[in-house]
């Protein structure tokens, strides 16, 4: 129960944090966004107009008179002609990559809190960048704690096939040992208790907890990015998979 309270008000930080943020930066960066285009689109036709039809109309090798009709299609036409150049060359505003929609918004939050950062989208305004550091203030101790919390639960997981193991060595060992002589354990015994020694194979401690096989760490890493990469390459179609894990454990090295 406590695990499933803590990841409840995890999220609910995050969904808070999701909906402040997308309060305080929507209207702002939409309105920054229709600038930035409106301001691109007069420069288009500033130098549609001033460079582009002076020297077309003025150049002898150009032998044309147009009226004002079809003057305006022609404009029309290399307007639209470099518009679309513009968005072959994937020209984009110097704002974030992402607009500030609700989704995009806990997107912000979650790579904000656990210091991930991919710098997709960011605040545009002053008051956003103060609730991001507010926001982050509390928000990484949490994520701290959330982490130990899970890494708990998947050490407790993995280490389940390091016991049944145990236990199947054990099992072996008690088939293939020879007989021993009644007097000889009992004195073996004795010298355990003088040892102190308490063999419990038990998880009583974190540290036992922790006592995972090398191999199965190595390879439930390894299956968590291949699995996470499978599912980037078939959501991303313009990602390779050696991108798409690359980019996984950048993720998981927080760098």
């Amino acid at each position: 129960l406590n695990h499933v309270l803590l990841f409840t008000f995890y999220f609910a930080y995050l969904v808070l944090g999701a909906s402040i943020f997308y309060i305080l930066e929507h209207d702002s960066s939409d309105h920054f966004r229709d600038q930035w285009r409106q301001k691109v689109k007069e420069q288009r036709d500033g130098f549609v107009m001033s460079e582009l039809l002076p020297d077309i109309f003025n150049n002898s090798r150009f032998l044309v008179f147009i009226h004002d009709k079809k003057s305006q299609y022609f404009i029309n036409i290399l307007q639209d002609k470099l518009a679309t150049y513009e968005q072959r060359l994937k020209i984009r505003p110097p704002m974030p990559y992402l607009e500030w929609t609700f989704a995009n918004s806990f997107l912000y939050c979650w790579s904000t809190i656990t210091t991930i950062g991919h710098g997709y989208i960011y605040p545009v305004t002053d008051r956003g960048r103060v609730a991001s550091i507010i926001y982050s203030l509390f928000g990484i101790p949490f994520t701290i704690v959330v982490i130990k919390d899970l890494a708990y639960l998947i050490a407790k997981l993995l280490n389940y096939p390091g016991v049944v193991l145990g236990y199947c060595w054990h099992m072996f060992r008690y088939c293939t040992l020879r007989p021993v002589n009644e007097l000889y354990l009992r004195r073996k015994c004795d010298d355990a208790k003088k040892l102190n020694i308490n063999p419990d194979y038990r998880i009583q401690s974190i540290r036992r907890l922790l006592n995972i096989p090398a191999v199965v760490a190595i390879f439930a890493l390894i299956g968590w990015l291949s699995a996470g990469s499978f599912l980037m390459v078939v959501y991303e179609e313009h990602m390779s998979a050696s991108v798409a894990f690359y980019y996984l454990f950048n993720t998981l090295a927080t760098t």
